[in-house]
């Protein structure tokens, strides 16, 4: 038996959480073929369920120690991004994903 990641752990164990996945599930519609940005993935635990609805994910963030964490969950397709900077071309993206993001930023109005 393999053991369960904490990250996946900690979904069990949250409200909030187990409501942003069903919210999400039912909203976000992906198609096969889309290309999606999760930007600021934090630990890889929405990234991780967000994956399985299909497409090709890109999680990034800013934070190194959360893109490690994430290293574990998700395997593959994590980039770091610098602050205020990102490093893709234009409409690179179908999608563009980010969660519990704006309360880290010192002015949400730019």
């Amino acid at each position: 038996m393999t053991e369960e990641h904490w990250q996946l752990q900690l979904v069990n164990k949250s409200l909030k959480k187990k409501e942003k996945l069903k919210l999400l599930k039912k909203h976000l519609e992906v198609k096969t073929d889309s290309v999606i940005l999760d930007l600021g993935c934090a630990q890889g635990i929405l990234s991780y369920f967000l994956r399985k609805k299909g497409g090709s994910w890109i999680s990034a963030d800013q934070d190194f120690v959360n893109l490690k964490t994430s290293q574990a969950l998700l395997k593959k397709n994590l980039i770091q991004t610098g602050a205020g900077v990102l490093p893709f071309k234009n409409v690179s993206f179908d999608l563009v994903v980010s969660l519990d993001y704006l309360e880290h930023l010192e002015d949400d109005q730019l």
